[in-house]
């Protein structure tokens, strides 16, 4: 989970460079817009096309040379006129930049391509966050399953560890059995508990099956009393085996909710 959200920051991250990127450039076409706009009017060969295009706008009359205009009753140069009346030369030669026919893009280049650049991207960053939450879903249930399949063998093999215990008890002339397997797989099953209520904080479930396990008749006292005459050997073997019954079930129950994350599972919650 922890690499799968990390690849989405790699990703997000990236998309936003290329974002921010396309946006930088566009902001150094405007800037640089207006030098290529001069450049292309006073060329020779566009300077009769401003002289025209000023007339069109109102801005000026056509001079007496064909790359001069009459302003204020004088023919002056694109130079002289450029640089007494910025603002109507500007916007003469935008016009004309505008209609020009290898240049009609160019005021727009910039937000063209962050368009051309978030159409691709968005798309891909949808893709693959829906591929990586995809896998994440897998992978969350499959370790899911993994964890139930594990609880259930805990306490598969503290049951047997427990029958043969009692096993040894019902045989007198058999060796006193050892103790040693029912606490091991005790704790074994003990400890997956406890890690499921740890997953499953509003769970009290596991935690409950966890504290009979380890507090009640199952605990530390299902070893103790086996020599005293008085006590019953059968019946506690009987009684014992109910118990263990009783904590199988409700590990398969856990085990069936781990297994099944996307499921409320209100029985987990319930006392």
């Amino acid at each position: 989970m922890t690499r799968t959200l990390a690849g989405l920051v790699v990703l997000l991250v990236a998309g936003l460079a290329l974002a921010t990127g396309s946006s930088a450039q566009a902001a150094g076409t405007d800037g640089s817009l207006e030098d290529a706009q001069q450049v292309f009017c006073l060329a020779p060969a566009q300077r009769a096309q401003v002289v025209q295009a000023a007339v069109a706008l109102g801005l000026a009359q056509p001079g007496r040379a064909a790359d001069e205009v009459r302003v204020g009753g004088q023919d002056v140069t694109l130079e002289t006129w450029r640089d007494a009346h910025r603002d109507q030369f500007d916007r003469t030669c935008a016009a004309l930049f505008a209609a020009g026919p290898g240049n009609v893009q160019a005021p727009g280049d910039g937000g063209d391509r962050i368009d051309s650049v978030l159409s691709v991207l968005l798309p891909v960053l949808a893709g693959s966050l829906l591929t990586l939450l995809t896998t994440a879903w897998r992978d969350s249930i499959s370790t899911r399953r993994l964890q139930g399949d594990a609880l259930r063998s805990a306490a598969q093999f503290f049951a047997e560890a427990s029958r043969d215990y009692f096993r040894g008890w019902l045989e007198p002339a058999g060796p006193r059995p050892s103790e040693a397997q029912i606490r091991t797989s005790r704790s074994d099953l003990a400890a997956r508990l406890r890690t499921a209520a740890a997953l499953h904080r509003r769970w009290s479930r596991p935690r409950i099956v966890r504290d009979r396990l380890v507090e009640g008749p199952l605990g530390d006292d299902m070893s103790r009393d086996w020599s005293d005459p008085t006590v019953d050997a059968q019946r506690r073997v009987g009684e014992l085996e109910a118990r263990l019954e009783e904590l199988l079930s409700d590990v398969d129950e856990i085990a069936d909710a781990l297994s099944r994350p996307a499921r409320f599972h209100a029985a987990m919650r319930a006392s």
